[in-house]
C-alpha cells in the first residue's frame, strides 16, 4: 500500500468532524501528491471514505485551485453516476462554485449542474451550489441565464428558505415565480 494512501486512510477513518477535516486539509496543504491521494479516495470504491474525503477535498480545491484543475474531467464524470452519495455531489458542486472552470469543461459542468438543479431528488444544498455554478457559467453563454432563471423560478414555490436566499443573492428581486 502506498504510504500516502495509508496515512490518509488512517486520518479519514479516525473520525468525521470539522477538526478532523481541518487536520486533513493541513496534511494536504499545497502538495499535489497528497491532494491526488485524497482525490483517489473520493473516486474510489469505498463509499464511506469517499464521503468523508469529499469535504476536505472541496476545502483544499477552494484554497488551492491549481491542485484540482487536471482532475476536473474525473470530478465532472463522477457527478453523472447514479447512486452517488449526496455529500459527494454537494462538495463537488461546492468546489465548482469557487474555481475558474476552464472553457473545455464548461458544457460538462453546465450539464451536470442543470441535471442537479432540475432533479426533484437532489437536496437543496446540492441545488443551490449547482445554481451558483450555472450563474457563473452564464457569463460565457448568453442564453444560459434565461434558462436558469426559468428553472429557478419554476421551483421557487416548493423550495426551502435556503433555495430562496440563494436565488435572491444571485438574481436580486428580478426573479419572479411563474
Amino acid at each position: 500500500m502506498n504510504p500516502l494512501h495509508h496515512e490518509l486512510c488512517t486520518l479519514i477513518d479516525r473520525e468525521h468532524s470539522r477538526a478532523q477535516a481541518d487536520r486533513i486539509i493541513a496534511w494536504v496543504g499545497t502538495s499535489q501528491p497528497r491532494f491526488d491521494a485524497l482525490l483517489a479516495l473520493v473516486l474510489g470504491p469505498e463509499k464511506r471514505r469517499a464521503q468523508r474525503a469529499s469535504w476536505p477535498l472541496s476545502e483544499c480545491a477552494i484554497a488551492h485551485p491549481r491542485l484540482v484543475r487536471r482532475h476536473l474531467p474525473a470530478l465532472l464524470e463522477i457527478l453523472s453516476r447514479k447512486g452517488l452519495h449526496d455529500a459527494l455531489r454537494r462538495h463537488i458542486f461546492r468546489l465548482l462554485q469557487f474555481i475558474d472552470i476552464p472553457p473545455a469543461h464548461h458544457v460538462a459542468a453546465a450539464s451536470a449542474a442543470f441535471d442537479a438543479l432540475g432533479s426533484p431528488g437532489d437536496p437543496v444544498a446540492v441545488k443551490v451550489c449547482a445554481m451558483t455554478v450555472l450563474h457563473r457559467l452564464a457569463a460565457f453563454f448568453p442564453g444560459l441565464e434565461v434558462e436558469l432563471r426559468h428553472l429557478v423560478g419554476e421551483q421557487l414555490p416548493r423550495q426551502t428558505a435556503a433555495f430562496h436566499i440563494r436565488a435572491r443573492q444571485l438574481f436580486g428581486g428580478s426573479l419572479a415565480e411563474p
